[in-house]
Protein backbone atom coordinates (compact mmCIF):
# COMPACT_ATOMS: atom_id res chain seq x y z
CA UNK A 1 0.00 0.00 0.00
CA UNK A 2 1.01 3.73 -0.41
CA UNK A 3 2.73 5.25 1.99
CA UNK A 4 1.96 8.39 2.88
CA UNK A 5 4.78 10.76 1.77
CA UNK A 6 3.85 13.87 2.77
CA UNK A 7 4.49 12.64 6.73
CA UNK A 8 8.10 11.11 5.06
CA UNK A 9 9.11 14.22 3.84
CA UNK A 10 8.05 16.28 7.31
CA UNK A 11 9.71 13.92 9.38
CA UNK A 12 13.27 13.38 7.48
CA UNK A 13 15.87 14.17 9.97
CA UNK A 14 16.93 18.39 9.46
CA UNK A 15 20.44 17.67 10.76
CA UNK A 16 21.03 15.29 7.50
CA UNK A 17 21.88 18.28 5.81
CA UNK A 18 25.33 18.41 6.89
CA UNK A 19 26.79 16.08 4.87
CA UNK A 20 25.92 18.47 1.71
CA UNK A 21 28.40 21.61 1.16
CA UNK A 22 25.86 23.89 -0.61
CA UNK A 23 24.83 26.26 1.66
CA UNK A 24 22.63 28.99 -0.31
CA UNK A 25 18.91 30.16 1.27
CA UNK A 26 16.62 29.22 -1.13
CA UNK A 27 13.74 29.71 1.43
CA UNK A 28 12.39 31.20 4.14
CA UNK A 29 9.54 31.04 6.76
CA UNK A 30 9.32 34.44 8.49
CA UNK A 31 12.52 35.27 8.46
CA UNK A 32 14.05 31.42 9.35
CA UNK A 33 16.09 30.25 6.23
CA UNK A 34 15.55 27.13 4.63
CA UNK A 35 18.83 26.22 2.87
CA UNK A 36 19.77 24.24 -0.32
CA UNK A 37 22.03 21.86 1.33
CA UNK A 38 18.39 20.59 3.28
CA UNK A 39 17.18 20.01 -0.28
CA UNK A 40 19.91 18.56 -1.52
CA UNK A 41 19.58 15.90 1.61
CA UNK A 42 16.00 15.40 0.55
CA UNK A 43 16.96 15.08 -2.95
CA UNK A 44 19.79 12.16 -2.03
CA UNK A 45 17.58 10.15 0.33
CA UNK A 46 14.57 10.14 -2.22
CA UNK A 47 17.90 8.89 -4.66
CA UNK A 48 18.84 6.63 -2.03
CA UNK A 49 15.34 5.24 -1.70
CA UNK A 50 14.73 4.52 -5.36
CA UNK A 51 18.28 2.36 -5.36
CA UNK A 52 20.52 5.44 -7.00
CA UNK A 53 23.41 6.85 -5.63
CA UNK A 54 23.34 10.35 -5.12
CA UNK A 55 26.90 10.85 -6.27
CA UNK A 56 26.39 9.85 -9.22
CA UNK A 57 23.67 12.70 -10.04
CA UNK A 58 24.41 16.52 -10.22
CA UNK A 59 21.92 18.06 -8.29
CA UNK A 60 22.08 21.63 -10.17
CA UNK A 61 20.94 19.85 -13.35
CA UNK A 62 17.68 22.18 -15.03
CA UNK A 63 15.72 18.54 -15.51
CA UNK A 64 15.34 18.40 -11.45
CA UNK A 65 14.19 21.77 -11.08
CA UNK A 66 10.57 20.39 -10.67
CA UNK A 67 11.79 18.05 -8.16
CA UNK A 68 13.75 20.33 -6.37
CA UNK A 69 10.75 22.91 -5.67
CA UNK A 70 8.32 20.39 -4.66
CA UNK A 71 10.76 19.49 -1.66
CA UNK A 72 11.75 22.74 -0.86
CA UNK A 73 7.62 23.63 -0.73
CA UNK A 74 7.94 20.13 1.86
CA UNK A 75 10.38 21.74 3.61
CA UNK A 76 8.54 25.22 4.18
CA UNK A 77 5.61 22.95 5.47
CA UNK A 78 7.98 21.26 7.62
CA UNK A 79 9.11 24.35 8.98
CA UNK A 80 5.69 26.06 9.23
CA UNK A 81 4.54 23.09 11.13
CA UNK A 82 7.81 23.62 13.35
CA UNK A 83 7.45 27.04 14.35
CA UNK A 84 3.81 26.42 15.42
CA UNK A 85 5.26 23.38 17.38
CA UNK A 86 7.27 25.28 19.24
CA UNK A 87 4.76 25.54 22.18
CA UNK A 88 4.53 21.91 22.22
CA UNK A 89 7.07 20.81 24.71
CA UNK A 90 7.12 17.67 27.45
CA UNK A 91 10.15 16.82 29.81
CA UNK A 92 12.64 14.58 28.07
CA UNK A 93 12.93 17.09 25.01
CA UNK A 94 16.99 18.49 26.34
CA UNK A 95 17.77 14.80 27.22
CA UNK A 96 16.46 13.91 23.47
CA UNK A 97 18.47 16.87 21.58
CA UNK A 98 21.74 15.13 23.88
CA UNK A 99 21.00 11.97 22.49
CA UNK A 100 20.08 12.87 18.87
CA UNK A 101 23.28 14.95 18.73
CA UNK A 102 25.62 12.67 19.95
CA UNK A 103 24.52 9.99 16.95
CA UNK A 104 24.64 12.49 14.27
CA UNK A 105 28.42 13.07 15.90
CA UNK A 106 29.50 9.36 15.84
CA UNK A 107 28.71 9.41 12.42
CA UNK A 108 32.32 11.82 11.80
CA UNK A 109 35.36 10.24 12.39
CA UNK A 110 36.38 12.67 15.26
CA UNK A 111 34.94 16.11 16.31
CA UNK A 112 37.25 18.18 14.07
CA UNK A 113 35.53 16.42 11.07
CA UNK A 114 32.04 17.06 12.71
CA UNK A 115 33.37 20.68 13.13
CA UNK A 116 34.49 21.10 9.92
CA UNK A 117 31.11 20.25 8.60
CA UNK A 118 29.55 22.81 10.83
CA UNK A 119 31.51 25.41 9.19
CA UNK A 120 30.61 24.48 5.61
CA UNK A 121 27.11 24.43 6.66
CA UNK A 122 28.14 27.99 8.34
CA UNK A 123 26.08 26.38 11.33
CA UNK A 124 27.25 26.65 14.78
CA UNK A 125 26.57 24.34 17.06
CA UNK A 126 23.56 25.54 19.37
CA UNK A 127 22.01 26.07 15.72
CA UNK A 128 21.96 22.88 14.95
CA UNK A 129 20.60 21.68 18.24
CA UNK A 130 17.90 24.62 17.08
CA UNK A 131 16.77 22.25 14.28
CA UNK A 132 16.91 19.23 16.14
CA UNK A 133 14.60 20.83 18.46
CA UNK A 134 12.36 21.54 15.66
CA UNK A 135 12.13 18.05 14.16
CA UNK A 136 11.69 16.46 17.50
CA UNK A 137 9.29 19.15 18.15
CA UNK A 138 7.36 18.54 15.12
CA UNK A 139 7.38 14.53 15.44
CA UNK A 140 5.89 15.12 19.05
CA UNK A 141 3.10 17.27 17.56
CA UNK A 142 2.15 14.64 14.60
CA UNK A 143 2.53 12.22 17.46
CA UNK A 144 -0.21 14.03 19.29
CA UNK A 145 -2.74 14.42 16.93
CA UNK A 146 -2.53 11.16 15.94
CA UNK A 147 -3.13 9.46 19.11
CA UNK A 148 -6.60 11.64 19.35
CA UNK A 149 -7.65 9.41 15.84
CA UNK A 150 -10.43 7.57 15.63
CA UNK A 151 -11.21 4.80 13.00
CA UNK A 152 -14.56 2.83 13.40
CA UNK A 153 -15.47 -0.34 12.21
CA UNK A 154 -17.77 1.19 9.50
CA UNK A 155 -14.70 3.09 8.59
CA UNK A 156 -12.85 -0.46 8.37
CA UNK A 157 -15.37 -2.20 6.23
CA UNK A 158 -16.40 0.50 4.31
CA UNK A 159 -12.71 0.79 3.44
CA UNK A 160 -11.69 -3.18 3.07
CA UNK A 161 -15.14 -3.10 0.35
CA UNK A 162 -13.71 -0.39 -1.69
CA UNK A 163 -10.46 -1.66 -1.93
CA UNK A 164 -10.59 -5.52 -1.72
CA UNK A 165 -8.32 -6.00 -4.81
CA UNK A 166 -5.08 -4.42 -3.00
CA UNK A 167 -6.23 -7.26 -0.51
CA UNK A 168 -5.08 -10.17 -2.78
CA UNK A 169 -2.22 -12.14 -2.72
CA UNK A 170 -0.47 -13.90 -5.76
CA UNK A 171 0.40 -17.69 -6.43
CA UNK A 172 3.75 -18.56 -4.79
CA UNK A 173 5.93 -21.04 -4.96
CA UNK A 174 8.96 -22.19 -2.16
CA UNK A 175 11.53 -22.84 -4.02
CA UNK A 176 15.29 -24.16 -3.49
CA UNK A 177 17.84 -24.08 -6.28
CA UNK A 178 21.38 -25.30 -7.58
CA UNK A 179 22.82 -22.71 -10.20
CA UNK A 180 26.38 -23.12 -11.83
CA UNK A 181 27.01 -19.87 -13.61
CA UNK A 182 28.45 -19.17 -16.74
CA UNK A 183 30.13 -16.29 -18.54
CA UNK A 184 33.78 -15.36 -17.37
CA UNK A 185 34.13 -18.10 -14.90
CA UNK A 186 33.67 -20.91 -17.14
CA UNK A 187 32.31 -22.19 -20.93
CA UNK A 188 28.34 -22.98 -21.11
CA UNK A 189 29.97 -26.48 -22.27
CA UNK A 190 31.69 -26.73 -18.72
CA UNK A 191 28.54 -25.30 -16.90
CA UNK A 192 26.28 -27.78 -18.46
CA UNK A 193 28.47 -30.78 -17.66
CA UNK A 194 28.88 -29.90 -14.29
CA UNK A 195 25.08 -29.52 -13.83
CA UNK A 196 24.53 -32.93 -15.12
CA UNK A 197 26.80 -34.31 -12.80
CA UNK A 198 25.02 -32.85 -10.17
CA UNK A 199 21.57 -33.57 -11.23
CA UNK A 200 22.85 -37.25 -11.61
CA UNK A 201 24.22 -37.37 -7.97
CA UNK A 202 20.46 -35.90 -6.49
CA UNK A 203 19.09 -39.32 -8.47
CA UNK A 204 21.27 -41.65 -6.87
CA UNK A 205 20.02 -40.50 -3.66
CA UNK A 206 22.55 -37.18 -2.46
CA UNK A 207 21.13 -34.61 -1.12
CA UNK A 208 19.65 -31.64 -2.58
CA UNK A 209 20.91 -29.17 0.07
CA UNK A 210 24.15 -30.67 0.86
CA UNK A 211 24.89 -30.24 -3.16
CA UNK A 212 23.32 -26.93 -3.21
CA UNK A 213 25.87 -25.77 -0.37
CA UNK A 214 28.83 -27.74 -2.43
CA UNK A 215 28.20 -26.88 -5.66
CA UNK A 216 25.67 -23.45 -6.11
CA UNK A 217 27.60 -20.34 -6.77
CA UNK A 218 25.11 -17.89 -5.22
CA UNK A 219 24.24 -16.27 -1.51
CA UNK A 220 21.36 -19.09 -1.41
CA UNK A 221 24.09 -22.09 -1.12
CA UNK A 222 25.04 -21.33 2.47
CA UNK A 223 20.85 -21.75 3.08
CA UNK A 224 21.27 -25.49 1.03
CA UNK A 225 19.87 -23.09 -2.22
CA UNK A 226 17.01 -22.11 -0.66
CA UNK A 227 15.35 -18.88 -2.19
CA UNK A 228 12.11 -18.78 -0.17
CA UNK A 229 8.57 -17.88 -1.53
CA UNK A 230 8.38 -16.35 -5.30
CA UNK A 231 5.69 -15.02 -6.97
CA UNK A 232 5.21 -14.16 -10.92
CA UNK A 233 6.40 -11.82 -12.50
CA UNK A 234 9.75 -11.60 -10.06
CA UNK A 235 12.12 -14.11 -11.31
CA UNK A 236 13.56 -14.64 -15.32
CA UNK A 237 10.92 -16.19 -17.31
CA UNK A 238 12.90 -19.54 -17.64
CA UNK A 239 13.13 -19.87 -13.90
CA UNK A 240 9.17 -19.14 -13.38
CA UNK A 241 8.25 -21.37 -15.71
CA UNK A 242 10.11 -24.17 -14.10
CA UNK A 243 9.27 -23.03 -10.69
CA UNK A 244 5.50 -23.13 -11.16
CA UNK A 245 5.11 -26.05 -13.26
CA UNK A 246 7.09 -28.61 -11.13
CA UNK A 247 5.20 -30.49 -9.17
CA UNK A 248 5.59 -30.52 -5.29
CA UNK A 249 8.18 -32.03 -3.33
CA UNK A 250 9.81 -32.79 -7.07
CA UNK A 251 13.06 -31.81 -8.26
CA UNK A 252 13.28 -30.09 -12.09
CA UNK A 253 16.07 -31.29 -14.89
CA UNK A 254 18.82 -28.91 -15.46
CA UNK A 255 17.68 -25.89 -17.46
CA UNK A 256 19.19 -22.81 -18.47
CA UNK A 257 18.38 -19.22 -17.77
CA UNK A 258 21.05 -15.65 -18.73
CA UNK A 259 22.31 -16.21 -15.75
CA UNK A 260 23.75 -19.84 -16.10
CA UNK A 261 22.17 -23.12 -15.94
CA UNK A 262 20.03 -24.54 -12.58
CA UNK A 263 18.21 -27.08 -10.73
CA UNK A 264 14.98 -26.36 -9.09
CA UNK A 265 13.46 -28.29 -6.05
CA UNK A 266 10.03 -27.26 -5.22
CA UNK A 267 9.00 -27.37 -1.62
CA UNK A 268 5.45 -25.92 -0.92
CA UNK A 269 2.88 -24.16 -3.42
CA UNK A 270 0.13 -21.94 -2.37
CA UNK A 271 -2.72 -20.09 -4.49
CA UNK A 272 -3.51 -16.68 -4.32
CA UNK A 273 -6.23 -15.44 -2.10
CA UNK A 274 -8.07 -12.76 -0.99
CA UNK A 275 -7.06 -11.72 2.75
CA UNK A 276 -10.26 -11.58 4.45
CA UNK A 277 -11.49 -8.45 6.37
CA UNK A 278 -10.73 -10.08 10.20
CA UNK A 279 -6.82 -10.88 8.44
CA UNK A 280 -6.35 -7.48 6.96
CA UNK A 281 -8.17 -4.98 9.39
CA UNK A 282 -5.45 -3.84 11.60
CA UNK A 283 -3.53 -2.72 8.36
CA UNK A 284 -6.94 -0.87 7.40
CA UNK A 285 -6.88 0.96 10.33
CA UNK A 286 -3.82 2.34 10.51
CA UNK A 287 -4.06 3.27 6.48
CA UNK A 288 -7.14 5.12 7.91
CA UNK A 289 -5.48 6.75 10.54
CA UNK A 290 -2.22 8.00 8.05
CA UNK A 291 -4.34 9.09 5.61
CA UNK A 292 -6.51 10.99 8.19
CA UNK A 293 -3.58 12.60 9.96
CA UNK A 294 -1.92 13.50 6.81
CA UNK A 295 -5.15 15.43 5.62
CA UNK A 296 -5.50 17.34 9.34
CA UNK A 297 -1.73 18.19 9.09
CA UNK A 298 -2.30 20.08 5.73
CA UNK A 299 -4.96 21.49 6.70
CA UNK A 300 -3.45 23.10 9.81
CA UNK A 301 -0.16 23.70 7.86
CA UNK A 302 -2.52 25.77 5.00
CA UNK A 303 -4.10 27.75 7.29
CA UNK A 304 -1.09 28.53 9.46
CA UNK A 305 0.78 29.43 6.05
CA UNK A 306 -1.96 32.06 5.27
CA UNK A 307 -0.31 34.59 8.29
CA UNK A 308 2.95 33.32 7.64
CA UNK A 309 5.09 35.24 5.73
CA UNK A 310 6.96 32.66 2.89
CA UNK A 311 9.79 33.58 0.45
CA UNK A 312 11.31 31.67 -1.85
CA UNK A 313 14.38 32.30 -4.09
CA UNK A 314 14.42 29.53 -6.53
Amino acid sequence: MKKVLFLVFLLLMIAASLVMAENKIIAKVNGSPIYESEVNAVFAEILLKNGIAPNSVDFNNPQFREIKEKIVDQLIDREVLAQHSEKFSYKNIEKDIKTKLSELKSSFNNEKEFQDALKRNNLTEQELKNKIRKNILVRKQIDAIKSNIKVTEVEKKEFYNKNINKFKTPDSVHVKHIIILTGKKRSDIDAKKLINEIYNKINKGESFEDLAKKYSEDASAQNGGDLGFITKGKTVPEFEKIAFTTKTGKVSKPFKSKFGYHILKVIENKKGKTLTYEEVKKQISQLIVDNKLENIIKDKIRKWRKNDKIEKYL
